[in-house]
């Protein structure tokens, strides 16, 4: 179910690589597949669950694994945008 309510069917699972705007790749395994979403949404705990760590603080987000820094940005309004270079 999104923000107005609407249901939307769930088409299946997978993993993709992701290639970020920094040029790091990172795997993510058990993405849901929705066809009628018009955005990619990275689920935070799902990152975490993976081992990432996510900061989000009043104005940037990070994402980290261990000691490698694999992305970050700025927050926009109340988003933290991120932009997927290709898969």
């Amino acid at each position: 179910q999104i923000g107005n309510a609407e249901e939307l069917q769930l088409s299946g699972f997978g993993t993709i690589p992701l290639r970020l705007p920094n040029w790091n790749e990172i795997t993510i395994q058990q993405v849901s597949h929705i066809p009628e979403l018009k955005q990619s949404l990275i689920s935070i705990s799902m990152l975490v669950d993976h081992g990432y760590r996510t900061t989000l603080n009043e104005s940037i987000w990070r994402i980290s694994k261990g000691n490698m820094h694999i992305d970050h940005g700025v927050k926009y309004k109340t988003l933290y945008p991120h932009t997927v270079v290709g898969h």
